[in-house]
Protein backbone atom coordinates (compact mmCIF):
# COMPACT_ATOMS: atom_id res chain seq x y z
CA UNK A 1 0.00 0.00 0.00
CA UNK A 2 1.08 3.20 -0.85
CA UNK A 3 -0.07 6.94 0.63
CA UNK A 4 0.96 9.82 -1.37
CA UNK A 5 2.55 12.76 -1.01
CA UNK A 6 1.68 14.98 2.27
CA UNK A 7 0.52 18.64 1.88
CA UNK A 8 3.63 21.38 1.76
CA UNK A 9 2.84 23.80 3.96
CA UNK A 10 2.82 27.48 2.81
CA UNK A 11 5.66 28.57 5.17
CA UNK A 12 7.77 26.15 3.74
CA UNK A 13 10.41 26.90 1.16
CA UNK A 14 9.51 25.33 -2.62
CA UNK A 15 12.47 23.60 -2.68
CA UNK A 16 11.88 21.69 0.73
CA UNK A 17 9.83 19.02 0.48
CA UNK A 18 8.63 16.37 3.05
CA UNK A 19 7.34 12.87 2.07
CA UNK A 20 5.51 10.43 4.32
CA UNK A 21 3.88 7.36 3.67
CA UNK A 22 4.42 3.45 3.10
CA UNK A 23 4.59 0.15 0.79
CA UNK A 24 4.04 -3.09 1.56
CA UNK A 25 4.63 -6.28 -0.76
CA UNK A 26 2.49 -9.17 0.12
CA UNK A 27 3.50 -12.30 -1.55
CA UNK A 28 1.22 -14.63 -3.51
CA UNK A 29 0.97 -18.32 -3.07
CA UNK A 30 -0.82 -20.25 -5.72
CA UNK A 31 -2.96 -23.43 -3.56
CA UNK A 32 -2.96 -26.35 -6.21
CA UNK A 33 -5.55 -29.36 -5.52
CA UNK A 34 -3.70 -33.02 -6.87
CA UNK A 35 -5.08 -35.17 -9.68
CA UNK A 36 -6.12 -38.42 -8.95
CA UNK A 37 -7.31 -41.23 -10.64
CA UNK A 38 -9.27 -44.35 -9.19
CA UNK A 39 -11.51 -47.27 -10.69
CA UNK A 40 -14.92 -47.28 -10.62
CA UNK A 41 -16.62 -48.72 -7.34
CA UNK A 42 -13.30 -48.16 -5.32
CA UNK A 43 -13.28 -45.43 -2.19
CA UNK A 44 -12.90 -42.14 -2.69
CA UNK A 45 -8.88 -40.97 -2.20
CA UNK A 46 -7.47 -38.71 0.25
CA UNK A 47 -7.55 -35.67 -1.06
CA UNK A 48 -4.69 -33.43 -0.70
CA UNK A 49 -2.66 -30.09 -2.20
CA UNK A 50 0.38 -28.03 -2.89
CA UNK A 51 1.18 -24.88 -2.49
CA UNK A 52 3.68 -22.82 -4.12
CA UNK A 53 5.04 -19.24 -3.28
CA UNK A 54 4.53 -17.89 0.37
CA UNK A 55 4.47 -19.87 3.46
CA UNK A 56 0.75 -20.81 3.69
CA UNK A 57 -1.29 -19.69 6.60
CA UNK A 58 -4.22 -21.91 7.48
CA UNK A 59 -5.33 -24.96 5.45
CA UNK A 60 -7.58 -24.92 2.39
CA UNK A 61 -10.81 -27.10 1.90
CA UNK A 62 -11.25 -29.76 -0.69
CA UNK A 63 -14.59 -30.67 -1.71
CA UNK A 64 -15.26 -33.55 -4.59
CA UNK A 65 -19.13 -34.16 -5.50
CA UNK A 66 -18.34 -37.69 -6.69
CA UNK A 67 -18.83 -40.75 -4.32
CA UNK A 68 -18.04 -44.23 -4.47
CA UNK A 69 -20.98 -45.01 -6.76
CA UNK A 70 -20.58 -42.07 -9.17
CA UNK A 71 -20.28 -43.41 -13.02
CA UNK A 72 -17.50 -43.06 -15.35
CA UNK A 73 -15.61 -39.17 -16.16
CA UNK A 74 -14.28 -36.52 -14.35
CA UNK A 75 -15.17 -34.52 -11.51
CA UNK A 76 -13.59 -31.45 -10.50
CA UNK A 77 -12.02 -31.74 -7.26
CA UNK A 78 -12.87 -28.44 -5.73
CA UNK A 79 -10.06 -26.32 -3.48
CA UNK A 80 -11.25 -23.10 -1.84
CA UNK A 81 -10.69 -21.19 0.85
CA UNK A 82 -10.80 -22.79 4.21
CA UNK A 83 -8.92 -21.89 7.03
CA UNK A 84 -6.21 -19.89 4.63
CA UNK A 85 -5.29 -16.34 5.81
CA UNK A 86 -3.19 -15.29 3.25
CA UNK A 87 -4.32 -12.53 1.19
CA UNK A 88 -2.69 -12.95 -2.39
CA UNK A 89 -3.57 -16.37 -3.12
CA UNK A 90 -4.99 -18.36 -5.87
CA UNK A 91 -7.07 -21.51 -5.78
CA UNK A 92 -6.65 -24.33 -8.99
CA UNK A 93 -8.69 -27.55 -8.73
CA UNK A 94 -7.68 -30.52 -9.44
CA UNK A 95 -9.50 -33.64 -11.50
CA UNK A 96 -10.94 -36.71 -9.92
CA UNK A 97 -10.96 -39.15 -13.00
CA UNK A 98 -13.40 -42.59 -12.94
CA UNK A 99 -11.93 -45.35 -14.72
CA UNK A 100 -14.17 -48.74 -15.79
CA UNK A 101 -13.37 -50.89 -13.23
CA UNK A 102 -12.07 -55.12 -14.63
CA UNK A 103 -14.87 -57.72 -14.52
CA UNK A 104 -13.84 -61.17 -15.76
CA UNK A 105 -16.09 -63.43 -17.38
CA UNK A 106 -15.26 -66.68 -17.21
CA UNK A 107 -17.23 -69.61 -19.21
CA UNK A 108 -17.79 -72.76 -16.98
CA UNK A 109 -16.46 -76.20 -18.32
CA UNK A 110 -17.90 -79.36 -18.63
CA UNK A 111 -17.64 -83.11 -19.87
CA UNK A 112 -20.06 -85.15 -21.78
CA UNK A 113 -20.22 -88.49 -23.38
CA UNK A 114 -20.46 -88.51 -26.75
CA UNK A 115 -23.85 -88.37 -27.95
CA UNK A 116 -25.18 -86.54 -25.21
CA UNK A 117 -27.08 -83.33 -25.40
CA UNK A 118 -24.81 -80.46 -24.92
CA UNK A 119 -25.31 -78.41 -21.83
CA UNK A 120 -26.96 -74.88 -20.76
CA UNK A 121 -23.32 -73.02 -20.58
CA UNK A 122 -23.27 -70.82 -18.12
CA UNK A 123 -20.47 -68.29 -17.08
CA UNK A 124 -19.26 -66.79 -13.47
CA UNK A 125 -18.59 -63.56 -12.93
CA UNK A 126 -15.89 -61.78 -10.67
CA UNK A 127 -15.16 -57.83 -10.22
CA UNK A 128 -18.97 -56.49 -10.05
CA UNK A 129 -19.12 -53.72 -7.75
CA UNK A 130 -21.52 -52.35 -5.17
CA UNK A 131 -23.57 -55.04 -5.41
CA UNK A 132 -24.73 -54.87 -8.82
CA UNK A 133 -25.05 -58.02 -10.63
CA UNK A 134 -25.60 -59.08 -14.47
CA UNK A 135 -28.30 -56.67 -14.63
CA UNK A 136 -26.19 -53.78 -15.02
CA UNK A 137 -25.21 -55.00 -19.03
CA UNK A 138 -26.43 -53.41 -21.19
CA UNK A 139 -25.63 -56.10 -23.52
CA UNK A 140 -25.12 -59.72 -22.02
CA UNK A 141 -22.27 -61.58 -22.72
CA UNK A 142 -23.28 -64.57 -25.35
CA UNK A 143 -21.85 -68.04 -24.75
CA UNK A 144 -20.61 -70.33 -28.13
CA UNK A 145 -18.73 -73.51 -28.95
CA UNK A 146 -18.64 -75.25 -32.42
CA UNK A 147 -19.34 -78.82 -30.88
CA UNK A 148 -22.47 -80.65 -31.52
CA UNK A 149 -24.31 -83.42 -30.01
CA UNK A 150 -22.90 -86.02 -32.69
CA UNK A 151 -19.18 -84.09 -32.34
CA UNK A 152 -16.36 -86.58 -31.90
CA UNK A 153 -14.97 -86.82 -28.81
CA UNK A 154 -12.24 -84.25 -27.90
CA UNK A 155 -12.13 -80.88 -26.83
CA UNK A 156 -13.62 -77.93 -27.91
CA UNK A 157 -13.29 -74.41 -26.63
CA UNK A 158 -16.73 -72.95 -24.98
CA UNK A 159 -16.07 -69.07 -26.04
CA UNK A 160 -17.89 -66.36 -24.13
CA UNK A 161 -17.60 -62.00 -25.29
CA UNK A 162 -19.89 -59.54 -26.19
CA UNK A 163 -20.89 -58.00 -22.68
CA UNK A 164 -21.10 -54.43 -22.75
CA UNK A 165 -21.47 -52.42 -19.38
CA UNK A 166 -21.00 -48.54 -18.13
CA UNK A 167 -18.96 -48.76 -15.50
CA UNK A 168 -16.95 -52.36 -16.44
CA UNK A 169 -13.81 -53.26 -18.92
CA UNK A 170 -14.17 -56.61 -19.52
CA UNK A 171 -12.00 -59.77 -20.41
CA UNK A 172 -13.03 -63.09 -20.67
CA UNK A 173 -11.86 -66.60 -19.55
CA UNK A 174 -13.24 -69.42 -22.34
CA UNK A 175 -14.11 -72.96 -20.67
CA UNK A 176 -13.92 -76.35 -21.90
CA UNK A 177 -16.55 -78.51 -23.32
CA UNK A 178 -14.98 -82.13 -23.07
CA UNK A 179 -16.25 -84.97 -25.19
CA UNK A 180 -15.50 -88.22 -24.37
CA UNK A 181 -16.12 -91.56 -26.27
CA UNK A 182 -16.00 -93.51 -23.13
CA UNK A 183 -18.21 -96.71 -23.61
CA UNK A 184 -19.11 -99.39 -21.82
CA UNK A 185 -19.88 -102.89 -23.96
CA UNK A 186 -21.41 -105.50 -21.79
CA UNK A 187 -22.45 -109.17 -23.31
CA UNK A 188 -25.93 -110.41 -21.59
CA UNK A 189 -25.88 -112.98 -19.69
CA UNK A 190 -28.38 -116.77 -20.64
CA UNK A 191 -29.30 -119.71 -19.12
CA UNK A 192 -30.00 -123.14 -21.29
CA UNK A 193 -30.69 -126.76 -20.56
CA UNK A 194 -27.92 -129.41 -21.37
CA UNK A 195 -27.76 -130.48 -25.07
CA UNK A 196 -29.65 -127.29 -26.31
CA UNK A 197 -27.31 -125.07 -28.72
CA UNK A 198 -25.86 -121.85 -27.87
CA UNK A 199 -28.12 -118.76 -27.71
CA UNK A 200 -27.35 -115.89 -30.27
CA UNK A 201 -25.35 -113.46 -28.07
CA UNK A 202 -26.11 -110.19 -27.90
CA UNK A 203 -24.41 -106.88 -26.07
CA UNK A 204 -25.56 -103.46 -24.83
CA UNK A 205 -23.61 -100.37 -24.77
CA UNK A 206 -24.07 -97.67 -22.42
CA UNK A 207 -22.06 -94.15 -23.00
CA UNK A 208 -20.78 -92.66 -25.94
CA UNK A 209 -21.83 -94.10 -29.38
CA UNK A 210 -20.33 -96.94 -30.18
CA UNK A 211 -18.46 -97.20 -33.79
CA UNK A 212 -18.03 -101.00 -34.83
CA UNK A 213 -18.83 -104.01 -33.39
CA UNK A 214 -17.61 -105.84 -30.53
CA UNK A 215 -16.96 -109.66 -30.46
CA UNK A 216 -18.61 -112.22 -29.03
CA UNK A 217 -17.02 -115.94 -27.56
CA UNK A 218 -17.88 -118.94 -25.38
CA UNK A 219 -16.02 -122.08 -24.96
CA UNK A 220 -19.23 -123.47 -24.24
CA UNK A 221 -20.67 -126.05 -26.87
CA UNK A 222 -24.03 -128.32 -26.74
CA UNK A 223 -22.20 -130.89 -25.20
CA UNK A 224 -20.20 -129.43 -22.51
CA UNK A 225 -21.90 -130.83 -19.05
CA UNK A 226 -23.77 -128.27 -16.55
CA UNK A 227 -21.62 -125.26 -15.13
CA UNK A 228 -21.24 -121.51 -15.81
CA UNK A 229 -19.24 -120.54 -19.05
CA UNK A 230 -18.22 -116.71 -19.56
CA UNK A 231 -19.56 -115.23 -22.77
CA UNK A 232 -16.47 -113.59 -23.52
CA UNK A 233 -17.10 -109.58 -25.27
CA UNK A 234 -14.01 -108.41 -26.70
CA UNK A 235 -12.97 -105.20 -28.59
CA UNK A 236 -13.77 -106.88 -32.37
CA UNK A 237 -13.64 -103.44 -34.85
CA UNK A 238 -15.09 -101.32 -32.02
CA UNK A 239 -12.98 -98.41 -32.79
CA UNK A 240 -14.17 -96.12 -29.73
CA UNK A 241 -10.35 -95.20 -27.96
CA UNK A 242 -12.09 -95.79 -24.37
CA UNK A 243 -14.37 -98.78 -24.03
CA UNK A 244 -15.07 -101.09 -20.87
CA UNK A 245 -15.85 -104.76 -21.88
CA UNK A 246 -18.03 -106.81 -19.37
CA UNK A 247 -17.96 -110.57 -20.01
CA UNK A 248 -21.27 -112.13 -19.63
CA UNK A 249 -22.49 -115.93 -18.17
CA UNK A 250 -23.73 -118.91 -19.63
CA UNK A 251 -25.02 -120.78 -17.19
CA UNK A 252 -25.84 -124.35 -18.49
CA UNK A 253 -28.38 -126.65 -16.01
CA UNK A 254 -29.31 -130.02 -15.98
CA UNK A 255 -31.74 -131.32 -18.98
CA UNK A 256 -35.13 -132.96 -17.90
CA UNK A 257 -34.83 -136.74 -17.99
CA UNK A 258 -38.35 -138.79 -18.14
CA UNK A 259 -38.23 -142.44 -17.05
CA UNK A 260 -41.04 -143.85 -17.53
CA UNK A 261 -41.89 -147.95 -16.30
CA UNK A 262 -43.53 -149.69 -19.05
CA UNK A 263 -47.30 -151.31 -18.17
CA UNK A 264 -47.56 -154.88 -19.06
CA UNK A 265 -51.07 -157.31 -18.59
CA UNK A 266 -50.56 -161.16 -17.32
CA UNK A 267 -52.74 -164.09 -16.42
CA UNK A 268 -52.68 -165.22 -12.83
CA UNK A 269 -50.64 -167.47 -11.74
CA UNK A 270 -48.43 -166.01 -15.07
CA UNK A 271 -44.93 -165.18 -14.40
CA UNK A 272 -44.44 -161.93 -13.77
CA UNK A 273 -42.42 -159.58 -17.00
CA UNK A 274 -38.89 -158.73 -16.84
CA UNK A 275 -40.10 -155.13 -16.25
CA UNK A 276 -38.50 -152.26 -18.36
Amino acid sequence: TFSGWSEIPETMPAHDVVVTGSFTQVDPVIITAKDYTIKYGEDLPLFEFTSDGATLNGTPSITCEATKTSPVGTYPIVISKGSVTNYNTTYVNGTLTIEKTPLKITAKSYTIKQGDALPAFEVTYDGFKNNETDTVFTTKPTVSCEAKADTLAGTYDIVVSGAEATNYEMTYVNGTLTITDDVVVTAKSYSRVYGDANPAFEYTSDGAILDGTPSITCAATATSPVGTYDIVIAQGDVTNSEVTYVNGTLTITKAPLTVTAKSYTIKRGGTLPTFE
